[in-house]
């Protein structure tokens, strides 16, 4: 059985990054129709375990200055809060989960600006009583609390039902055509078995309809419209196969709807480069579209663009035997430098179709990314010779998309020929 925690995105997260991922999306979370606490409370969490308020800014579409004067509160560190006790309990958790250590039960209610009172050690008790904490006693009477495995796999529970089961999914409609309802529900309980349709939100969330032709609707965790279509199409191609129809029907969409009330970053730039390393359609490359749904914001789209350029450059050093990192790619130079050791490298077979998008698209952003053209070196010329004036340039929104289109073919060949991880590529893409 596949357990919601082992799924991504939280799968991708060591137990060192879990409560931090936890405490950023119940803050994303306070802006929805399905909060999780009050966004002061929520940012009060996050602070807890030393999350600016830089930081969370993004992630709530408020600027520093403007939370500062709107909330006061949550500056001062001597403002006790009451809250409910489940989300005390969870707000314990990320806390324990976070320090790595065992922490007094004075200081954890202090981090979270809580009284230490009876409430409080009722809480932790219950937490004992079912394995997410461990306790003792310290000579001054006080409570040490520490976080034990089931921690982590709650956190992780945590993340995946709020990413993977509210209202972020895209709902994919498609036309069973001739097929019978009650076939369908067949082929749907085979097909949901394989291990990439953990995109599809639960069999309990997927509908059929009746109507002159029937519908499949199924609920899809995936960053884009295009991945979504994508996972549909594959999920159909599955369906049919269970039910040994022949000639099997080709897969018809009647919609796409799209999330009522997104707690996703959107970034064009970072979907191009998730959904091209989507290359082989037998792959599971599940980890890449779960990094995508954790990517926090306050990046702008050139930043994004050098981030994922960088992550094929790393690719194409692993493919030629190359442990070293590349440069940040934040500019025209920098994307120059890199494309000159690219280009010379010496590869044959497969490993050129990493190099062949890697090349081209440390050549685009050479010229493109700023501010002059990568490589124009400037040299001294004699008085009586005319100066060469070298134009600044800028790249616009199409060419940081092709860029991060290259890189992720680029990643998807490296990661399909077993060069890097998805962890490796992505994970870096879109945390920084």
């Amino acid at each position: 059985m596949t357990y919601l925690s082992d799924q991504p995105p939280a799968n991708g997260f060591d137990d060192s990054e879990i409560a931090g991922e936890v405490a950023r999306l119940r803050v994303r979370l306070a802006k929805t129709e399905e909060p999780v606490g009050t966004l002061i409370d929520t940012i009060y969490s996050a602070r807890s375990i030393k999350i600016s308020l830089r930081e969370i800014s993004p992630l709530v579409g408020i600027t520093e200055n403007t939370l500062r004067k709107r909330y006061p509160e949550i500056t001062k560190a001597d403002e006790l809060r009451e809250i409910s006790k489940n989300e005390l309990s969870l707000e314990i958790l990320v806390v324990i989960a976070d320090a790595g250590e065992p922490l007094a039960s004075a200081e954890i209610a202090r981090r979270l600006s809580v009284h230490p009172s009876e409430v409080f050690s009722d809480v932790v008790g219950s937490l004992w009583e079912a394995g997410l904490c461990q306790t003792g006693q310290i000579a001054n009477g006080d409570v040490m609390v520490s976080a034990t495995n089931d921690t982590f796999v709650h956190l992780r529970t945590f993340l995946n039902r709020y990413f993977l089961r509210k209202n972020d999914s895209y709902l994919v409609v498609l036309d069973i055509g001739s097929l019978t309802i009650e076939s369908v529900k067949l082929g749907v309980t085979k097909a949901l078995s394989a291990p990439w349709s953990t995109y599809v939100i639960g069999p309990e969330t997927v509908r059929l309809k009746q109507d002159s032709n029937g519908e499949l609707l199924l609920p899809i965790a995936a960053p884009s419209v295009a991945t979504s279509i994508e996972i549909a199409t594959r999920l159909w191609a599955s369906i049919v196969a269970h039910l040994d129809v022949d000639p099997a029907p080709d897969v018809q969409i009647r919609d796409v709807i799209s999330p009522g009330g997104s707690i996703r970053i959107e970034s064009e730039v970072l979907d191009r480069f998730v959904d091209r390393i989507w290359l082989d359609e037998q792959a599971d490359h599940s980890e890449s579209v779960g990094f995508r749904w954790i990517y926090h914001g306050g990046v702008t789209e050139k930043s994004m663009a050098g981030r994922c350029l960088k992550s094929a450059a790393r690719a194409l050093r692993r493919a030629a035997g190359n442990q070293g990192e590349p440069p940040e790619m934040t500019n025209g130079d920098a994307a120059f430098n890199e494309y000159v050791i690219a280009r010379a490298l010496v590869l044959t077979g497969p490993l050129e179709k990493i190099q062949k998008p890697t090349v081209e698209a440390l050549n685009l952003a050479a010229e493109t990314l700023g501010p002059f053209p990568g490589g124009r070196l400037g040299s001294f010329k004699s008085p009586m010779e005319e100066p060469v004036t070298i134009e600044e340039v800028e790249a616009t929104a199409e060419d940081l998309e092709r860029i991060a289109t290259l890189a992720g073919e680029a990643v998807g060949h490296a990661v399909d020929q077993g060069v890097i991880t998805v962890r490796e590529a992505v994970k870096p893409v879109v945390v920084g």
